[in-house]
């Protein structure tokens, strides 16, 4: 599964497959639940509080469907989130496309992304564009 960074106190990764949730918190530990809609997961993300999103709608009432995973099962990529390529690049890593690739082009915007090793984990990250005046 793939996870994105996000900015949170309390959450530092998310990702959605299928439908299974899987959050990571900065403590480390790793929670799935399943049976989570890709809206619920959009809703996650965008939440101004990720934390707060998750006490109050996934720990409710769904702790028999949370559990702790090992990190063993943790995804190998993550990505920044975009609001134009993030779709795009997420389909393209579940493809496998991404997996010894050196960069890769939205096919929307023509942004370039490229990998930075961290630890086991491939991080996507946008090449940033430097505009001369």
């Amino acid at each position: 599964m793939l996870m994105v960074a996000v900015q949170s106190s309390n959450v530092a990764r998310i990702g959605h497959e299928g439908t299974t949730l899987r959050v990571e918190f900065r403590d480390g530990k790793l929670y799935e639940w399943a049976d989570i809609s890709y809206d619920l997961y959009l809703a996650l993300l965008n939440a101004p509080s990720k934390g707060t999103f998750v006490a109050r709608h996934l720990a409710n009432g769904r702790l028999a469907r949370m559990h702790e995973v090992s990190a063993d099962q943790f995804a190998l990529q993550t990505y920044d989130p975009d609001s134009c390529c993030g779709k795009h690049l997420h389909k393209a890593m579940s493809a496998g496309k991404l997996a010894t690739a050196e960069s890769w082009e939205c096919p929307e915007c023509g942004c370039t992304w490229k990998p930075k090793q961290v630890g086991d984990i491939r991080h996507w990250s946008p090449v940033p564009l430097i505009a001369v005046f």
